[in-house]
């Protein structure tokens, strides 16, 4: 292999594009809160903390050994923490072009695809920008399809289900994932009239290595004596959360998410109606994975926005194949390549132009609070980041007074009742520590927590966007 096929190949451009598509977002300190919290938990889990009892979210425990993992390698830097989740995303749009290569038979669809699914999720913040579960569960899932769809070992289902498995120790939700090639597999079998042989013996391999990581987990928690704790808030704190669907929000929901992505939905919707073999050897696969993804996103009534990233798999995987159909052929290969890299050319430098003003350019009032701080404390003296910014126990090199590390959850009413906290034992507990600042951020939640804050703490600054500086009284 030479230098210029190695320079062209989509190991080496895939992971490049999604570098300096999201240059300018590996800047900031925060994104997204969620990410601040696998930080913060990952660090302390290296500190020999245990998940669920020392240190405690609602996501299970995978997502906080992958970035644990990313702080040994990067050394606690949030910079190159974020490269390698660019890496990552680089390496999911590798498997997908590889996957679209397989199917389609056409280099410019599969070409067409990972960049679609680069793109996709590197242009809104709470849509991809933000390091979250989906991008990595969106590696696993892409990386299984690929083995079970185009490999005939058995060896290879047994890795397709490790990285199941995988998947699912960070997010459950890629159970409909697995569901919609599960469907796949049994429906082609039945047609085939080979149910047995076809169908159920090949999920075998695949289910006994989704169970290899679920025994680690498993293992970790009986090691620590604490298999009631993994039950607890794997079954009975999830069950307790409120799914709550009002028409309205479901609606404003689904709609910025089509008019954000309109371009994508109209090319997939070609391509699943198109009069092609190769397309169409899929169609049921991508129907099933796609409604079942529609239907795992709408289950808890959240409206987050980066449940979408699921989805965006199969959409950038069918808006690629578009570039499949014939007569879309013929006008690709009608149209100038020089204006093809001209218009790419000028996307890319608006993209990078928007992010360097949202990311780069846009004042960080964080850092003058991590700043002040760490002015002020004195040897020994610990802070309590209240509703605002987790993050800063990890600039700041401070354990949190409480195991609720996330900010909504002793603020939140939905969190206090689905993890049955009793919020007066904890504000206590946290005060007890006699933590000398207490940050919060405008507007402050009413009730007995800020009660007990103002009775014991007086504002000692206040900086932009009203972020209070509380100190303990003297």
């Amino acid at each position: 292999m030479n230098f210029k096929s190695i320079l062209y190949s989509p190991w080496t451009l895939l992971p490049i594009l999604s570098i300096v598509l999201r240059f300018f977002s590996f800047f900031p300190f925060v994104i997204d809160h969620d990410e601040s919290t696998y930080i913060v938990i990952a660090r302390d889990l290296l500190n020999n903390n245990l998940y669920f009892k020392e240190v405690i979210d609602t996501k299970p425990i995978g997502i906080f050994w992958i970035y644990a993992l990313l702080e040994i390698l990067t050394n606690n830097s949030i910079f190159w923490i974020r490269f390698l989740c660019a890496l990552v995303t680089g390496l999911t749009a590798i498997f997908v072009f590889k996957f679209s290569s397989k199917w389609t038979q056409n280099k410019f669809s599969a070409w067409a695809s990972a960049v679609i699914y680069l793109v996709s999720i590197s242009v809104f913040k709470r849509w991809g920008v933000s390091p979250n579960t989906e991008i990595f569960f969106n590696l696993f899932t892409i990386l299984s399809f690929y083995l079970i769809l185009f490999n005939t070992s058995t060896i290879s289902k047994v890795f397709a289900g490790v990285s199941f498995g995988f998947g699912f120790i960070i997010k459950y939700v890629i159970l409909a994932d697995i569901l919609a090639i599960s469907l796949f597999l049994l429906s082609l079998a039945f047609v085939n009239r080979k149910l047995i042989k076809d169908g159920l013996l090949k999920l075998v391999p695949i289910f006994i290595g989704f169970l290899l990581p679920l025994i680690i987990v498993i293992y970790y928690y009986y090691q620590n004596e604490a298999l009631n704790l993994l039950y607890h808030f794997t079954f009975q704190v999830t069950s307790r959360y409120p799914s709550s669907f009002r028409i309205l929000d479901v609606l404003q929901f689904y709609g910025d998410f089509i008019i954000r992505f309109l371009p994508l939905l109209i090319m997939g919707i070609f391509a699943l109606k198109a009069n092609n073999s190769f397309l169409h050897k899929f169609q049921f696969l991508f129907i099933v994975w796609i409604f079942l993804d529609i239907l795992v996103i709408s289950i808890p009534g959240k409206n987050f926005e980066h449940y979408f990233i699921q989805l965006l798999l199969p959409m950038s995987l069918l808006s690629g194949a578009f570039f499949s159909i014939e007569s879309v052929k013929n006008q690709v290969h009608n149209f100038s390549r020089k204006w093809s890299i001209i218009a790419s050319f000028i996307f890319l430098i608006l993209i990078l132009h928007f992010q360097k003003n949202a990311y780069y350019d846009k004042p960080e009032i964080l850092r003058d609070v991590k700043a002040y701080l760490a002015t002020e404390l004195k040897s020994g003296e610990t802070i309590y980041t209240g509703n605002y910014q987790q993050l800063l126990y990890f600039l700041l090199n401070l354990k949190s007074p409480t195991a609720y590390i996330h900010s909504s959850l002793l603020w939140n009413p939905d969190h206090i009742h689905a993890l049955q906290i009793d919020l007066e034992q904890e504000i206590n507990k946290i005060l007890n520590t006699k933590p000398r600042f207490i940050v919060l951020m405008e507007p402050i939640p009413p009730g007995i927590f800020f009660e007990k804050i103002k009775a014991q703490y007086s504002i000692n600054k206040i900086f932009e966007n009203r972020i209070l500086i509380w100190e303990l009284n003297k």
